[in-house]
């Protein structure tokens, strides 16, 4: 599944290098809708290696679900393009948290 206008881009050349280095990962943690959050999960696996997203605890009745991206800053622009897309689809994306992941491997 990708988003409209966007294909997954997958570069063997891109560096890999700094993957060990806790300074060079980022989360972001968005608010959505409850019914957007599969979507956004969807697309996010759908391509492939540039964000890990899981959906943070919530309450039974919640109408909407808080889903943490973690990814290397090597691949910031590349979400981010992708979030551009989903939000250009109507896809409400609330951001609640921005962090640097301070220690060993991303959570």
């Amino acid at each position: 599944m990708t988003v409209k206008g966007h294909e997954k881009s997958h570069d063997p050349k891109r560096d890999h290098s700094k993957l060990d280095d806790p300074s060079a990962w980022r989360r972001r943690v968005f608010r959505c809708r409850k019914e957007d959050s599969a979507y956004l999960y969807a697309v996010m696996e759908a391509h492939e290696g540039v964000a890990v997203a899981s959906t943070l605890k919530h309450a039974v009745g919640d109408l909407h679900r808080d889903v943490e991206l973690q990814f290397s800053v090597d691949f910031e622009a590349e979400l981010e393009s992708i979030l551009d897309s989903l939000r250009a689809e109507g896809i409400e994306l609330h951001e609640i948290v921005v962090d640097r992941i301070s220690q060993g491997e991303p959570r």
